[in-house]
């Protein structure tokens, strides 16, 4: 009677779900033991310890890809929450180098409770709510914290102040939102991937990263290369994760693929292979059960290949490579098309560029989800997923042929464009990047110029000044022509 042509299968609400992040996700579906990182929870469970009576941590977890910093930081997560902590998580993404404050900006969001989906009006009537109902001294933050986070009231302008003015109060403002925080309960804030922050990010964070005496912790990953002015303050802590040991390595091994006699010679070869990174590790187990080299069901394989005989990348890229090249045409465009969005991607937004019937990109996605290249995150409002580790997504984005690429950046800028008519001002400099990386000079230009008004708007003069340049320079690879005079004025 309702038009359906077959009988429709309901489910009733039981709750909640437990799953946060593809971390959660993954252990529903069976994560890879943690092994060879216990002395390090240890000490990030101690530091707990510490905040609780009011000396606030700031602790940095520092490894290269694939070594297992998030790992780490979800299972102390997991811990913390046990603990009675509030956690709020923000992180850089690749492509946010462009975008000044978009990690603090989503800290800022989750701290108060604001859904990047709402219009303007609400996300003032969460932030007033939130800030108010902590202390009624925030109010005369209100108009700026609103201008800050996209949402400014024309009944309540901020006032005109300097922008470094300006700055300094939003900073002074979230130190003091966070001891605020504390005191209702102890808080836990995680960053990941600092190694991709922007600028101003990076500045801003070393403002407010003082922790003394608040009932706070702030957990920061990132690799080697990302260097800071605060990793030499005395209040701050760097845990660098070391490679797994030989003796980890088998254990990891032995949880993976098992402990049949014929498995004995691969965990010497693979140690020596991958050096202990685990990410590596799991990546040639992957790639040896898809080549056939090992046979029978997880944790109780069978190597049927001597192992002088296996022929393994020396690579961790490499490994992907290989193992992206052996998917079916249709997933691998689709797992490019994807990495060209980021690593975290839509899929609404990932079907607009597609180009699959409903049913064929399904597929497509459980194929992809099956090999562990991506995991869904969220389902509703609409289906999210995520790149199960950086790498992935940076080597499929590379392993694309130059004019696939750009016409696959174009598609997303138009998608983002369309998607989001009333906040069009919060995603230019996305867009612009997107046009930047298509090659169309033109549109770029316009974008970035849109982008730095925004980036004024958060008085980040030095990066609107970035994205100007930035503007400019796609400028001069226009004909000579008025409208390319019209761009560069």
């Amino acid at each position: 009677m309702f038009g359906a042509a077959a009988p429709a299968r309901l489910f009733r609400l039981a709750g909640l779900g437990e799953a946060r992040n593809h971390f959660d996700v993954a252990r529903a579906r069976g994560l890879s033991p943690f092994v060879g990182r216990e002395s390090d929870l240890r000490t990030l469970e101690a530091a707990l310890e510490q905040v609780k009576i009011g000396r606030g941590q700031v602790i940095g977890v520092v490894a290269e890809a694939g070594t297992g910093k998030s790992r780490l930081c979800f299972e102390f997560l997991q811990h913390c929450r046990a603990a009675g902590f509030q956690v709020y998580e923000a992180r850089a993404v690749a492509h946010g180098r462009n975008i000044p404050f978009l990690p603090v900006i989503d800290l800022l969001r989750a701290y108060l409770g604001v859904d990047p989906a709402d219009d303007a009006a609400r996300i003032r009537e969460r932030i007033e709510a939130r800030l108010l109902g902590l202390d009624p001294a925030f109010e005369a933050a209100l108009p700026l914290m609103f201008d800050f986070l996209g949402a400014p009231d024309p009944q309540r302008p901020a006032p005109a102040q300097p922008p470094a003015a300006r700055r300094a109060q939003v900073i002074s403002t979230v130190r003091q939102l966070i001891y605020r925080l504390g005191e209702q309960q102890p808080i836990m804030t995680m960053i990941e991937d600092l190694h991709w922050m922007d600028a101003a990010s990076v500045e801003f964070i070393d403002q407010v990263i003082d922790a003394r005496g608040s009932r706070s912790l702030l957990l920061l990953n990132f690799r080697p290369e990302f260097q800071a002015a605060w990793m030499s303050k005395p209040w701050y802590r760097q845990i660098p994760l070391t490679p797994l040991d030989e003796g980890s390595v088998g254990e990891l091994l032995g949880e993976l693929v098992g402990r049949d006699p014929s498995l004995r010679p691969l965990e010497a070869a693979i140690y020596a292979q991958t050096g202990g990174n685990p990410f590596f590790i799991e990546e040639v187990v992957r790639t040896l059960v898809e080549t056939g080299h090992l046979e029978g069901p997880r944790g109780a394989h069978q190597l049927v290949t001597p192992v002088e005989r296996l022929e393994v990348p020396s690579t961790v890229q490499a490994v992907l490579a290989a193992r992206i090249d052996r998917l079916s045409r249709r997933d691998k465009r689709l797992l490019g098309l994807a990495a060209v969005i980021g690593k975290t991607f839509r899929g609404p937004l990932l079907a607009k560029i597609a180009e699959l019937e409903p049913d064929e990109l399904s597929s497509a996605l459980a194929s992809l989800q099956n090999a562990e290249f991506i995991v869904e995150t969220a389902v509703w409002p609409e289906a999210e997923f995520t790149f199960r580790h950086p790498l992935t997504q940076e080597v499929a984005l590379g392993s694309q042929l130059m004019d696939r690429r750009r016409r696959a950046h174009a598609a997303v800028a138009d998608a983002i464009e369309a998607d989001n008519p009333k906040r069009l001002d919060d995603h230019a400099a996305l867009i612009a990047t997107h046009w930047s990386e298509a090659g169309d000079a033109r549109k770029a230009a316009a974008w970035w110029l849109r982008a730095a008004r925004l980036t004024v708007s958060r008085f980040a003069a030095v990066e609107a000044v970035a994205q100007i340049l930035r503007g400019i320079a796609e400028t001069n690879r226009l004909p000579e022509d008025a409208e390319r005079w019209q761009t560069e004025l």
